[in-house]
């Protein structure tokens, strides 16, 4: 029933007044509402539903309210349109709750103005922060840029930060007391300077005095009393504390540069890098403690922990602890005064105290130095335990290790002169070059191993892989090339140039070997002292097998090369004398000379493949090319291009280009003269058959001394032999005799060789022989007349072979013609005295 009445009474206030009232009193509506709810003992209950059901509302009116009891549970009102609803939370719009906001629209929702007026913060009603557009400046912490009045494009963050900044612009400070006491000038300026950490750039409690720019301050009390200086980066807690007027310094590091206060131009990174420096300049120290001690001097580098630690303690004079440059942990540690030296890496130079001007590069490297200078050290423990020594250079792991005092030395290449303590002015260069040498002098080995054995040999030159590698003691030695002198131990002034030159010898002195090989095997079984000594070979495999020989010469590639025991030989030119074993007293001079000469001894050959068939023979004497080519026996001699050339014979002797016997196995032979030739044993030719005329200024002599003459007898026929003899005229057939005496055996060209052709002026000679017309006898003719009688005529010289050429001695027809003379005056005289008589007869007989 009582529900019947309210809504007979809601009807009712609809109708009389538009409005609807809902009250247990009665009330009126309030003129302004058109629901008016009154209650004390309940509320308004709106519509309650999920955050999908208010979604699935079709169509929902601007304005439609709803109570979503999920997803952020609320009254939520449609903001925008039944086409596009809008929902918003009842409160977004009406103020910002200080336990936190939800429905909040971006870019809708803010903190901050709508005028162009600045953001102020407040602590306690005192100022706090600021954020300003018109002269770009933020501040947030209690008095941060608090008195700051035309400032511009700073920021401060932190208590009291930039607090007496009043016109200076473009500062940043975030930190406890950052730029504390900055420059309160009115006028104002840019500064630049960038404080980030408690009391960093905290600066003079004059503010006045900070007038510092372009300074960047990073870290804990970092740049804390700089005033006046410019351009200075410090990071970390204390570094630059004391700094205040220094410029362009860099310090990254507990405690880096503490000391500095008018240093400019440092760069220190690492804890307490340069802590003691005040007032040097243009100084590097990188690494925990690095140039600590340093204050005054200028121009250092030290890179690692401890580099350069206690450099200038105890400085007097200006260049004390100067111009010295450090890098690696412990790099010149210990240096005080000394000056211009650079030590590059772990403990490199790490006792040096006074020295200067010296170089160590590589762990530990020139770790023992004290007081030496101009040393260079390269390398892993290069010169580690150098103390005294002056002017050395090494470069290599280990190299010079062991040097004390020794000076003016030169090593690079691991382990290079690695043993040498006092030894100077050596110089090696290559892996274990020099490795062993202690004390010697003046040696110089460039290559992997070159004289590595060497202990107290002075005045060595080793150039090559393991040159001169055995040698010990040997001094005055040259070896370059790959194993030169590999062997040598004690042997001295010797020189071996070329791969393996010398290799085999240990003790042998004074040898030169020249050449790939050369005397390889020199000194291999010798016992005596007089062998495989005095040898001398260059050229590619010269006097290669050489042992035991000695006083050999060999110069050509191969000259040699196979002597073993033979000795006195000298071989000049390519394959001379190649296969000679342990022939002796040779000489060759010419490519391929004596190439065949094994035992034979005393021979010479001078000019290409002189004596090249010769083996054994003995006493040769071939000058020339190709002269005595085909000779294997001995005592000959040929002097002249293919002098004594294409046949073989034995002591024959040859003198002039061409001049050679016309066949094979003649014997003490000769022919004298250019294209000259021999046809038998036992004779002697001048000239060729081109000669028109021989002689001198005194009559040919002729041996003829009675005491050495057997068999004498006065049987030389006179007019019986005369009367047989044809005197004759003729003509010489030249060209058909030089077409004989040419018939060379057959064989192939030699290199080089051309075959011989007569020149112009040979066949203008031969064709003007040709024309002279000759007086004599017919050699056939005197012999066969000589027969008749039964005498044994020497003035025919028969052919000793067949088809060979006949000769005529004139100066033997001289015994007959006087016997024909001396009979012919027995038969005058006989004659006269009957002719006598017959005239004493007739004038008798006349008177009468």
């Amino acid at each position: 029933m009582k529900k019947l009445f309210l809504l007979i009474a809601l009807f009712l206030g609809i109708d009389l007044y538009s409005q609807v009232a809902i009250n247990t009193d009665g009330t009126s509506p309030d003129a302004s509402a058109m629901l008016d709810v009154k209650s004390t003992t309940g509320g308004l209950l709106i519509p309650r539903m999920s955050f999908t059901q208010r979604n699935a509302i079709a169509s929902p009116a601007t304005g439609l309210l709803v109570y979503q009891t999920n997803n952020s549970p609320g009254f939520y009102y449609n903001a925008g349109t039944p086409a596009s609803p809008s929902w918003v939370y009842v409160g977004s719009g009406f103020g910002w709750s200080l336990t936190g906001n939800a429905g909040t629209s971006s870019p809708n929702n803010f903190i901050g103005t709508t005028d162009d007026v600045p953001l102020n913060f407040r602590i306690n009603s005192a100022f706090a922060g600021r954020i300003e557009r018109a002269q770009h400046n933020l501040s947030l912490g209690y008095l941060a840029l608090a008195q700051n009045t035309t400032g511009t494009n700073s920021t401060a963050l932190g208590y009291s930060a930039l607090y007496n900044n009043k016109a200076n612009s473009r500062s940043t400070a975030m930190g406890f007391y950052a730029m504390f006491y900055a420059d309160d000038r009115t006028s104002g300026r840019e500064t630049f300077n960038t404080a980030i950490g408690c009391e960093a750039l905290r600066g003079s409690s004059t503010p006045a005095d900070n007038t510092g720019q372009y300074n960047t301050a990073v870290g804990d009390q970092a740049l804390f009393s700089n005033t006046s200086g410019n351009g200075n980066i410090a990071m970390g807690y204390l570094p630059l504390f004391w700094n205040n007027t220094g410029r362009m310094n860099v310090a990254v590091g507990y405690g880096t540069m503490y000391s500095n206060t008018s240093g400019n131009n440092n760069t220190a990174i690492g804890q307490n890098a340069l802590y003691s420096n005040t007032s040097g300049y243009s100084n590097t120290a990188i690494g925990i403690r690095a140039l600590r001690q340093n204050t005054v001097r200028n121009n250092l580098v030290a890179v690692g922990d401890s580099a350069l630690f206690n450099n200038g303690t105890g400085a007097t004079i200006e260049l004390h602890g100067s111009r010295n440059t450090a890098l690696g942990s412990k790099a010149m540690y210990t240096n005080t005064t000394g000056y211009q030296n650079t030590a590059n890496g772990y403990q490199a130079l790490h006792l040096n105290t006074t020295g200067m001007s010296n170089t160590a590069t590589g762990y530990m490297a020139l770790y023992s130095n004290t007081t030496s200078e101009g040393n260079t050290a390269t390398g892993f423990l290069a010169l580690y335990s150098n103390t005294s020594g002056v002017a050395n250079t090494a470069n290599g792991y280990r190299a010079l290790y062991f040097n004390a005092d020794g000076l003016y030395n030169v090593a690079m290449g691991n382990r290079a002169l690695t043993l040498n303590t006092s030894g100077s002015y050596n110089t090696a260069v290559g892996v274990f070059a020099l490795n062993n040498n202690s004390s010697a002098d003046y040696n110089t080995a460039i290559g992997y191993y070159a004289a590595a054995s060497n202990t107290t040999g002075t005045e060595n030159t080793a150039l090559g892989h393991r040159s001169g590698y055995h040698t010990n003691t040997g001094s005055y030695n040259t070896a370059a090339g790959s194993r030169a002198m590999y062997s040598n131990s004690t042997g001295f002034s010797n020189v071996a140039v070329g791969v393996r030159a010398l290799y085999a010898g240990t003790t042998r002195s004074n040898l030169v070997a020249v050449g790939d090989s050369a005397l390889y095997n020199n000194g291999s079984g010798a016992t005596s002292v007089w062998e495989a000594v005095g040898n001398t070979a260059v050229g590619s495999k010269a006097l290669w097998q050489n042992t035991t020989g000695y006083s050999n010469t060999a110069n050509g590639f191969n000259s040699l090369a196979g002597n073993t025991t033979g000795f006195k030989n000298t071989a000049y030119g390519n394959n001379s004398l190649i296969l000679n074993t342990n022939g002796a007293y040779n000489t060759a001079c010419g490519s391929s000379s004596l190439y065949n000469t094994q035992t034979g001894q005393a021979n010479t050959g001078v000019g290409d493949a002189a004596a090249y068939t010769n083996i054994s023979g003995n006493n040769n004497t071939s000058i020339g090319r190709f002269a005595n080519y085909y000779v294997t026996s001995s005592n000959n001699t040929s002097v002249g291009c293919q002098s004594g050339d294409y046949y073989t014979f034995s002591n024959g002797t040859f003198l002039g280009a061409y001049a050679y016997p016309s066949n094979f196995g003649f014997s003490n032979c000769m022919a004298l003269g250019y294209n000259s030739r021999v046809d038998a044993s036992n004779r002697v030719v001048i000239g060729n058959n081109s000669v028109t005329s021989i002689g001198g200024f005194a009559g040919w002599s002729n041996f003829s001394d009675g005491r050495y003459k057997n068999n004498v007898h006065e049987n030389v026929p006179g007019i019986e032999f005369v009367k047989m003899l044809r005197p004759v005229t003729y003509t010489l057939d030249i060209t058909s005799l030089n077409s004989y005496l040419d018939n060379r055996t057959p064989i192939a060209l030699r290199e080089g060789e051309v075959p011989f052709t007569p020149s112009p002026e040979d066949l203008r000679a031969v064709s003007e022989k040709e024309q002279i017309v000759y007086t004599g006898f017919v050699a056939q003719e005197v012999e066969d007349a000589a027969g008749k009688i039964g005498y044994s005529f020497s003035g025919i010289d028969a052919p000793k072979t067949e088809g060979g050429l006949y000769s005529l001695r004139y100066g033997e027809f001289i015994p007959p013609l006087v016997k024909a003379i001396q009979e012919q005056q027995l038969i005058i005289e006989a004659q006269q005295k009957q002719i006598e008589a017959l005239i004493s007869r007739i004038e008798k007989l006349e008177s009468e």
